[in-house]
């Protein structure tokens, strides 16, 4: 690891008394040698040819795709408006007059698709809408402000007639619920133009455009209330925003039909999964590289050309604070997925274990280059697998096999959700920070009666070192960790008034977790 500076920006509010760093390394996987259940698609989440499915007859027609969250309810139709109506009816969307925030906000509700011009936001309704838990588009169209959504917790949908709706749009903003990853991941920067497009969410608001993040730190509400109302025009008429929300109803009537055609407009993940788990890795024979986006988006870039060779990616509950997990609550676990190349047959294995070991194994096929939504309903995997306890589940693996991989050297990326995850930190400019004020105290971290900082060394006020192998640990008791706490116990330090710097450097390792701990 070739040394650098690393920056904490001034974004923490409170002083912190203890400066945590720590190694973690965890390789484990569990194998089912019965017969394996075979997923198939349900769901293509980018406009793409659907491919015949491998295990359809012909005879057959194809399934009606099924989603976890519905987009609309089956029996929700939407008409198209006449240009002077202006009641807003049960299960209808109208656009005819320009509403407060406080009337338009009734209309975004779960299981309701909705269109409405709106007066303005204010700082403190932007702050309503992020609370809410549907997603909501917010765009500025021909002046006026319009807000829209599927009703949908964690996807906004919409046809290609609806799309015009956003590509006239001389401003664009999307919210991320609570729950979900709060900044914008690889499938908005993928839809994303040129311009700078917002993600508004819980916990601030980020600027993107197709080339990926704007700012790396959150921006405040009153400044996208700000933009808003620049872009805004009172005075403008509002006819041609009509006949554009009259599109959008059509597109959406047209969607309950064909709901298949459906394009996805910015996010589409999977399941939301409890208990914050962590994402790990394991390889026998072959090598894989896992990488985590955020808390609901990872790759893992495998390489299984070698004879017997799998690896894999790991959704590690029993790993985590809150410990297994209770699946059972949910009706269907979704996942998205898409890989390197196209993949007809068994491309993927996804494995439930619980944490009796028990573990229920699934063929994924179908697997392509575009985003598709696999679901693994509660009815399926207890009828083929009822021993597996899914009130306490362990793990849930990602597993390329030499045996099935097509191709044997390539990628895998999965959209789920509630993935544990620590935001990598990007080289920093120097000098370090001087701490001689502070005073901090140094010791050595590491598990009871696992020996994995095997030498420490403080030759001066301004450097440290240590040696660590993480072999002395135990994968059953989760002690590959070791480390080097620094304590600020006697004055405490502040990241309000200043940053903090390290220059590290290191060998036998190109990671390294740093947490920050404060103390209230």
């Amino acid at each position: 690891m070739k040394s650098r500076a690393h920056s904490l920006r001034k974004t923490m509010k409170k002083t912190f008394a203890a400066l945590l760093a720590f190694l973690f390394l965890i390789d484990q996987i569990v194998y089912s040698a019965s017969a394996i259940p075979v997923i198939e698609p349900t769901q293509t989440l980018e406009q793409s040819t659907k491919s015949a499915d491998a295990l359809i007859e012909p005879s057959q027609p194809a399934p009606k795709p099924v989603t976890t969250e519905s987009f609309l309810q089956n029996e929700l139709i939407l008409t198209i408006v006449d240009a002077d109506e202006t009641a807003v009816g049960d299960n209808k969307i109208h656009d005819a007059e320009t509403y407060s925030f406080e009337e338009a906000v009734e209309y975004l509700r779960p299981d309701f698709a909705a269109a409405v011009l709106v007066e303005s936001l204010s700082e403190d309704n932007l702050k309503d809408l992020a609370d809410l838990d549907v997603e909501v588009g917010v765009i500025v169209l021909h002046g006026k402000i319009v807000l829209f959504t599927s009703g949908s917790s964690d996807e906004i949908r919409v046809t290609p007639a609806a799309q015009n709706l956003l590509e006239d749009a001389s401003l664009i903003i999307h919210t991320h619920p609570a729950g979900h990853n709060p900044m914008p991941g690889p499938a908005d920067f993928a839809l994303a133009g040129e311009a700078t497009e917002y993600v508004l969410s819980p916990q601030g608001v980020y600027a993107y455009n197709r080339n990926g993040l704007i700012n790396n730190e959150a921006l405040d509400y009153a400044a996208l209330a700000r933009q808003i109302q620049s872009f805004q025009d009172p005075e403008a008429s509002t006819w041609e925003v009509r006949e554009k929300l009259n599109a959008f109803i059509q597109a959406i009537d047209e969607y309950n039909l064909n709901g298949e055609e459906a394009l996805l407009f910015r996010s589409g993940h999977g399941t939301v999964l409890p208990g914050q788990p962590i994402l790990t890795s394991y390889a026998h024979i072959g090598s894989v590289n896992v990488t985590q986006f955020s808390t609901d988006e990872f790759r893992m870039d495998y390489n299984v050309s070698a004879f017997n060779s799998h690896v894999g990616a790991i959704i590690d509950f029993g790993a985590s604070a809150q410990g297994p997990q209770d699946l059972s609550v949910f009706n269907t676990i979704s996942f998205n997925i898409r890989g390197g190349g196209t993949c007809t047959q068994s491309c993927l294995k996804v494995e439930f274990v619980d944490v009796n070991g028990t573990p229920a194994a699934f063929f994924v096929v179908g697997v392509t280059s575009t985003y598709q939504q696999f679901d693994f309903s509660r009815a399926f995997i207890q009828s083929q697998y009822p021993s597996l306890n899914l009130t306490q589940i362990k793990q849930i693996n990602f597993v390329v096999d030499r045996n099935i991989a097509n191709p044997d050297i390539s990628f895998i990326e999965v959209h789920t959700g509630g993935l544990a995850f620590d935001p990598p930190l990007l080289p920093g400019a120097g000098p370090v920070t001087d701490l001689s004020a502070f005073q901090p105290t140094l010791g050595i971290l590491e598990p009871v009666q696992n020996n994995t900082v095997t030498a420490f060394n403080q030759p001066s006020t301004d450097q440290f070192s240590f040696d660590f192998n993480l072999a002395n640990g135990d994968d059953q008791n989760f002690s590959r960790w070791g480390g080097v706490i620094m304590s600020f116990f006697a004055t405490p330090f502040s990241l309000n008034t200043q940053d903090l710097v390290f220059s590290i450097a290191g060998t036998g390792s190109t990671a390294l977790n740093i947490e920050l701990i404060d103390g209230a």
